[in-house]
């Protein structure tokens, strides 16, 4: 061999050498970042309805007596208060006590006094209506489409959403 040869393989050896390094190096980043957002899943932080002091069971919620808190979003359900919705548990009564810092459920509350159909949680709290629902969403097959209450009424009343 040459000393020309000996050069361009030394130097193609070393390009080699940094290409890969670069192309493992990227590919290295990228299958982490991608296990970082799998590991990250369903823990983003999503705002709801907590007490700020403990409630007593029977106790009418004021303004005082809530704030707002984020929690991951897998822990976060239909039966959670969301900050939209605190409006509708105000001046309300608890049936259950409630430590300072737990999340409200729309299920704390009685639903004894006049609201609109469309407030939330509302369908959760009415024992014979959840029922009712429940049965009749089986017995249509409604329970894949039907996710929300306004699709569960709508669906039982024969529309679609």
């Amino acid at each position: 061999m040459t000393g020309k040869t000996v050069a361009a393989l030394a130097v193609g050896a070393a390009l080699g050498l940094g290409m890969g390094g670069l192309v493992g190096g990227a590919l290295s980043f990228v299958l982490t970042k991608k296990a970082e957002a799998e590991a990250h899943r369903g823990w983003n932080l999503v705002p709801v309805v907590v007490a700020a002091q403990a409630v007593a069971p029977g106790a009418e919620v004021t303004m005082k007596d809530i704030t707002q808190r984020s929690i991951p979003e897998q822990f976060v359900t239909a039966s959670v208060v969301k900050p939209d919705s605190a409006s509708y548990v105000v001046k309300q009564q608890v049936l259950v006590p409630v430590a300072a810092g737990e999340p409200l459920r729309w299920g704390y509350f009685e639903v004894s006094k006049a609201r609109g159909d469309d407030a939330p949680g509302k369908w959760l709290l009415e024992a014979d209506e959840r029922a009712a629902c429940s049965s009749e969403v089986k017995a249509r097959g409604l329970a894949p489409k039907a996710t929300t209450p306004g699709a569960v009424r709508e669906a039982l009343r024969g529309g679609t959403r």
